[in-house]
């Protein structure tokens, strides 16, 4: 699971399930209502350029 953050306004944007091989089983990305603040950087490529379409939508 990835957040934008660790304070009480965070909110999910990844959640991904593996198995116990590490194999992602599920992923999928959620579009936050607020603006992702810069201190929180996407920590995956594919993220990235999700996040970058989502607020290129805003």
């Amino acid at each position: 699971m990835e957040t934008t953050g660790l304070d009480g306004d965070s909110e999910i944007v990844e959640i991904t399930i593996i198995d116990l091989d590490e194999n992602p089983l599920f992923e999928t990305l959620i579009k936050p209502v607020s603006l992702i603040p810069e201190e929180a950087p996407p920590s995956t490529e594919s993220q990235t350029k999700w996040l970058k379409m989502l607020q290129a939508h805003r």
